[in-house]
Order: C-alpha cells, then structure tokens, then sequence
C-alpha cells in the first residue's frame, strides 16, 4: 500500500513541504502562487487539505487517494472528511478534528477509513492547521490486530 513502512518523522517533513506548496500564506506567497506542482499530485502519500467549516471539507487531495481509497481526487473534492471515515472511529477522529479546528495544534490519528468498495483501511494522518485550512499526510498502517 502507498506510504507504508514510512515513519512519522519522515511524514512530518513531508507534511511541510505539503504546506510549503498548498498554503503560500503561511509562508508570505499569497494565494496567487496557490498552485500545486505536479510532484505533489504524484507524491507517495495521500496529501489534502480541508476547509475550516467543521466537516474539514477536501479543497484539495492529490491522486494517492486512488491507491489508498479507490476514489479519485475529484471524487472528495468538496465532501467533509468524515464521510471517508469508517463510523467505529467516527468519535475518536471527530476528536482530534475539533481539537485541531479549535486550538490549531498539529495533530496525529490512526482510524480507518472507508475504500469505495465499502471496505476499510486503516490509516495514520498527521495534519496541522494553516492560514488556509488543514494540511494533512496520511498513509496505510496495519490495524491493530497485525
């Protein structure tokens, strides 16, 4: 699966230089320079970024979530995160979601998600919030059970 075997560490670095390219804001550039490259629709893992209305909306996602999900990327553009999350961890992600939205630290959650096929996946993504919502790295991990 995409992104396995990859650390937190490395997930960290990958989430700046996501944030570098999807929130110039934060880094002075302003939203005319808002334009992702092609490296980083291509990236090994599952890249977005969400709205800060409270379903964490997909404004962008590059196309790793055809590998993790079975979706395309314009198949959750504009669609609240948690409909992708599977209803068990629905509590403990609304959680860590509404602790991001609030306080705007960064944050980590490893909760399944629902793959288009209707079965689930397990994940880990770390995010952190920034000028132009919630950037956010995910990648498959093995459940609990193995």
């Amino acid at each position: 699966m995409s992104g396995e075997g990859k650390n937190p560490a490395s997930m960290n670095e990958v989430l700046e230089a996501a944030v570098q390219c999807l929130c110039p804001e934060d880094y002075g550039a302003g939203m005319a320079a808002h334009r992702p490259p092609r490296a980083l629709a291509h990236a090994p893992h599952w890249l977005s970024l969400h709205g800060l209305d409270p379903g964490a909306t997909f404004k962008y996602s590059n196309d790793t979530v055809s590998e993790i999900l079975g979706l395309a990327p314009a198949d959750v553009m504009h669609q609240p995160v948690w409909s992708l999350v599977h209803p068990k961890d629905m509590r403990a992600f609304n959680r860590a979601l509404s602790g991001i939205l609030r306080q705007g630290a960064g944050w980590g959650c490893t909760y399944r998600m629902v793959r288009a096929d209707g079965s689930a996946v397990w994940v880990y993504t770390t995010g952190r919030r920034t000028a132009e919502g919630v950037a956010c790295v995910t990648q498959t991990r093995p459940g609990p059970d193995g």
